[in-house]
């Protein structure tokens, strides 16, 4: 039991840093307040790290929103007329010879119901992108 205080918390007392030379008391001072700022940057950190989580789950709500309501959406004509109304033909290259045109099915729940989507409004749509990248975010979390 007759070990120093520097030995069992790892840095001298008060009392040991009287003793020691003005020299080593302040390199000691100084390591501590390098601690203490290293603790501080790393609390602002983690209080960044959770405001980030609190912005993902965010996101993850707000995609997930969307998700039911285009699923909601899917069930309904209304949904079916609004990509119908897209009349107008992509434009094609004269070198292309054959018309495909991607048809895409609906959900179970709609069965027998098939959407003709022209590619040029489908994949050029901003919102048909986005919707493609937040679910692939979604699933790669």
């Amino acid at each position: 039991m007759g070990k120093s205080s520097k030995s069992l918390l790892g840095s001298p007392s008060q009392d040991e840093l009287e003793t020691v030379n003005p020299k080593k008391r302040h390199k000691i001072e100084k390591s501590k307040k390098k601690k203490k700022a290293s603790n501080l940057q790393i609390a602002s950190i983690k209080l960044k790290i959770d405001s980030l989580k609190e912005d993902v789950d965010s996101l993850k709500a707000t995609v997930n929103s969307v998700k039911s309501t285009l699923d909601l959406l899917l069930t309904r004509e209304d949904f079916l007329a609004m990509f119908t109304a897209f009349k107008e033909p992509a434009k094609k290259p004269a070198s292309v010879k054959n018309n495909v045109i991607p048809v895409i099915q609906n959900s179970p729940s709609s069965e027998g119901h098939k959407v003709i989507l022209h590619t040029s409004v489908l994949l050029c749509s901003p919102v048909f992108i986005i919707l493609l990248m937040l679910c692939a975010f979604l699933n790669s979390s």
